[in-house]
């Protein structure tokens, strides 16, 4: 069933009175499954639960604090937290896409890593292997506020004016197709620089076998990100202030490892975010849960 949809913007009046009608119905979909026995489990990606209130509140660097106020209203945060109170009553098990997630859902809820992308159509391209070669860096943001995309921008005209060779592409606007023929030919993703782990474009870049930039939040991983995992992240970790920094440092002085931290990127992926090992991880899931089931029909 739908949820309850942000009253601001076009027709806001319209708007308010669906939502009158829509709460009535949140989430009657899954209460019902529950009731016909099923395993019911839920999976969070983002703003599906993430809350301005509790972003600005906990976190020194967030895209909360960047956006309008119609971006993530009071009222919104509310009823978030209102699902999530009912999902944790009527769910099985609970995942999320994003560390910062867990903050915010039940403490049983766990860490889920992207599984979106078919690792034999986003094949290891890698990065240019010339040893002088101009690096092309790329950034594709689908919200230039939440990704940080003033603060690249900025990074970028200080390099090209201290005469620093590199091409950059601001990728927006195009197909899904069109930008792949140009991630395919980066030395070097700029993802997000605020919300504190990578999207699902790095997961992509990566598997092509480019180096990814993005703002890593440390504090959000230990006991919900596996240590192994941690260890393994190739991400080339940066705080919005900082990019300058890390852009010249990855154009001059260690442009020759670009291409090793894009091999660096493949491994990862292949390791952590092969859709046939995140299945095997959910089986494991389902086939506990029904066990757990079973086990209490025969008491």
């Amino acid at each position: 069933m739908p949820f309850r949809i942000n009253p601001f913007g076009r027709f806001m009046f319209l708007r308010s009175i669906l939502n009158f009608f829509l709460r009535r119905f949140e989430l009657l979909d899954l209460k019902f499954a529950k009731f016909i026995g099923k395993k019911v489990y839920m999976t969070f990606q983002g703003d599906d639960v993430r809350q301005g209130d509790f972003c600005k509140t906990h976190f020194k660097i967030h895209f909360a604090d960047r956006v309008s106020a119609k971006y993530y209203p009071a009222h919104t945060d509310v009823w978030k937290r209102e699902r999530v109170k009912v999902i944790d009553r009527y769910c099985d098990q609970i995942f999320a896409l994003n560390p910062d997630l867990l903050h915010v859902l039940p403490k049983r809820a766990s860490f889920l890593p992207y599984s979106h992308i078919d690792l034999d159509e986003w094949s290891f391209v890698g990065t240019n292997p010339e040893t002088d070669f101009v690096p092309h860096v790329v950034h594709a943001p689908s919200n230039r506020d939440v990704k940080g995309t003033d603060k690249v921008i900025a990074a970028m005209e200080k390099l090209s004016c201290e005469g620093i060779p590199f091409r950059f592409t601001l990728v927006e606007g195009l197909s899904n197709s069109e930008a792949k023929k140009i991630y395919e030919t980066a030395d070097l993703l700029i993802d997000q620089l605020f919300a504190g782990f990578y999207g699902g474009l790095a997961v992509e870049l990566m598997a092509l076998g480019k180096p990814v930039i993005c703002y890593m939040r440390q504090e959000d991983f230990p006991g919900r990100i596996t240590d192994e995992m941690i260890n393994d992240f190739p991400v080339i970790n940066s705080e919005p202030d900082q990019i300058y920094d890390v852009l010249k440092f990855w154009l001059t002085s260690n442009k020759d490892q670009l291409n090793s931290q894009g091999k660096k990127s493949r491994l990862f992926v292949e390791k952590w975010h092969h859709p046939t090992m995140i299945a095997k991880q959910m089986m494991k899931y389902y086939s506990d849960s029904i066990a757990d089931y079973d086990s209490k029909k025969v008491l």
